[in-house]
């Protein structure tokens, strides 16, 4: 994340009153749209009104720094309290509630911004950016104009804070490990496939995915994702019991040649059968980037590397792209798994969610499943494949070793 030099000077203690000083990061989101729908000429004269209707917000004193051109860092100085940081937020969404007239065209202006704020000879312009910036995230996600940085999203900015700053030390003493889940032929319960799973095993207790994955920033994320492929391929590959293995991969760096390289690789030194690794990537992402994603994949699986869309039925992946997915692999997502013996409906979807995948080519994997009712419904429903609790959870490498000593062999009547 690129940041602008700030300096937060508002003069002694001796010459003025202390007050709050605010940082607000602010974005023209529209950019691109506007550049494919309308031209780069309306683009530019929209960024540039963004940019001008921002100005307009800054007072004597402050001070207003381009981070890009459709990324902007406004420093508040001279606020009494913290409702005028709120004021100032409404301000900035009364500047920008009407949309651009450019020719004969109506221009929206979409921005995001957040704003966080601080006692001026205290605030630290480094973590106010960072605290506005959190803000402005939030703001995406939301679909909000402006989000401040209240004290909730504070506490979870200095969680993901000291988190990113305790990834480096995680790798280094290896606390990011990869747990297995099996993955079951749904006819016969044979283990077919595995799931890597990350966990952090930190000094606080073993940390689940949702607990630190949303937190990581992008070079953090990357560091991650390059060591959990490592440990993937030499587990599989000083462990010939192993079954076929597969890793999720984050879409938004799933197309970075440095971590594709990296895959075929290690594929390549630890002399492992790209056709025993599987990645997975969640279908919100794949549909979301799937051009940007799409000439990587199809190294990949031309190298022999399958792929999986994970999380299938929620992340809007329309019929008329389906067939260029180029995934060998689809797995139902656990929403409508969970309780699938109740629910005709479920069942119903879970059905036409398979026999599509099948049209196509493509196995159908159900995730979630914690029971025999279920795994039945999902047996009738056509499914290839399941994993879920109902079989075991995410076990370290040495505990699913004696999982798997402890299963049946194909024909035994245990």
């Amino acid at each position: 994340m690129s940041r602008p030099v700030l300096v937060v000077d508002n003069g002694s203690a001796g010459q003025r009153q202390r007050g709050l000083v605010a940082v607000c990061v602010a974005s023209f989101e529209g950019v691109g749209r506007t550049t494919s729908q309308l031209g780069s000429e309306a683009a530019g004269a929209a960024t540039a009104e963004y940019a001008k209707r921002l100005s307009s917000l800054a007072g004597t004193g402050d001070q207003l720094i381009q981070i890009h051109e459709a990324k902007h860092c406004l420093l508040l100085r001279r606020l009494c309290d913290e409702s005028e940081a709120a004021a100032a937020g409404a301000r900035l969404e009364s500047v920008f509630s009407e949309p651009f007239r450019f020719r004969d065209l109506s221009i929206p202006l979409q921005v995001r911004a957040g704003i966080a704020w601080g006692v001026d000879q205290d605030a630290d312009a480094e973590s106010l950016f960072r605290a506005a910036e959190t803000a402005r995230e939030a703001a995406r996600s939301s679909e909000r104009m402006v989000q401040l940085a209240d004290a909730t999203l504070l506490a979870d900015m200095r969680r993901r804070w000291e988190l990113n700053d305790q990834v480096d030390e995680a790798l280094a003493r290896h606390q990011l490990k990869l747990y297995y889940q099996p993955k079951m032929a749904a006819g016969e319960h044979r283990l077919v496939g595995a799931e890597g799973l990350v966990r952090w095993e930190h000094p606080d207790g073993l940390l689940t995915p949702a607990q630190f994955l949303p937190h990581l920033e992008a070079d953090k994320m990357m560091a991650m994702t390059q060591h959990l492929v490592r440990q993937c391929v030499r587990d599989l590959a000083g462990n010939p019991w192993l079954p076929p293995l597969s890793l999720n991969l984050d879409a938004d760096i799933a197309d970075e040649a440095s971590l594709l390289e990296l895959i075929m690789d290690e594929l390549t030194v630890w002399h492992v059968d790209p056709a025993r690794l599987m990645i997975e990537i969640a279908e919100a992402g794949l549909v979301r980037r799937l051009d940007r994603l799409l000439e990587g994949l199809a190294g990949l699986r031309g190298r022999g590397v399958r792929i999986s869309m994970d999380d299938f039925g929620t992340g809007g992946a329309a019929l008329a792209r389906f067939p260029r997915l180029l995934v060998d692999e689809v797995k139902i997502d656990r929403c409508f798994v969970l309780g699938i013996e109740h629910h005709a409906a479920h069942r119903y979807l879970a059905g036409m969610m398979t026999e599509l995948a099948h049209y196509f080519g493509m196995s159908v994997v159900a995730e979630g499943v914690e029971t025999e009712a279920a795994a039945d419904s999902l047996r009738e429903a056509g499914c290839d494949t399941l994993q879920g609790f109902l079989f075991s959870p995410p076990l370290p490498l040495d505990e699913f070793s004696r999982w798997v000593a402890r299963q049946p062999e194909p024909g035994d009547c245990a």
